[in-house]
């Protein structure tokens, strides 16, 4: 197994039967799968018990888990900052969340026009349908 943002790039002779031979395609997280991953990454935070989460991960479309944990780590940054310069230690809020996830521009916005390339052109033997599957479920 070897995961990649751009399999396209990786040599044929790898692709070849027994060694890398299939592609899986892993879209961004659904809503339901957001919600989880962003319940994870705050698991050990102290977040204000007023936090929807579940309002939240409906504002978060389009970023892959790694968005989701990135916005998390930055969201971590502002009661620290706040402890460093006030003294006093408070629970990450939902303001915090909300401004966090204004800020942050999904990486899969980037990746997916060049991956339609590669899907619509190049998809040599069905290597790529299950990507044309979700491209197609996106429009």
């Amino acid at each position: 197994m070897g995961p990649t943002n751009a399999p396209w790039h990786a040599d044929h002779t790898l692709r070849r039967p027994g060694r890398f031979d299939r592609f899986l395609s892993v879209p961004p997280p659904e809503r339901a799968a957001r919600l989880e991953i962003l319940l994870l990454a705050l698991q050990r935070r102290p977040v204000a018990e007023s936090v929807d989460l579940g309002t939240l991960a409906s504002k978060t479309e389009g970023l892959s888990g790694a968005d989701l944990s990135d916005l998390v780590e930055q969201v971590a940054e502002g009661p620290i900052r706040h402890a460093l310069t006030d003294g006093t230690i408070r629970p990450i809020g939902e303001k915090d969340l909300l401004g966090t996830i204004a800020a942050t521009r999904p990486t899969t916005k980037e990746w997916f026009p060049t991956a339609r390339d590669y899907a619509t052109f190049s998809n040599v033997g069905g290597l790529y349908d299950d990507l044309v599957a979700h491209l197609t479920e996106r429009r």
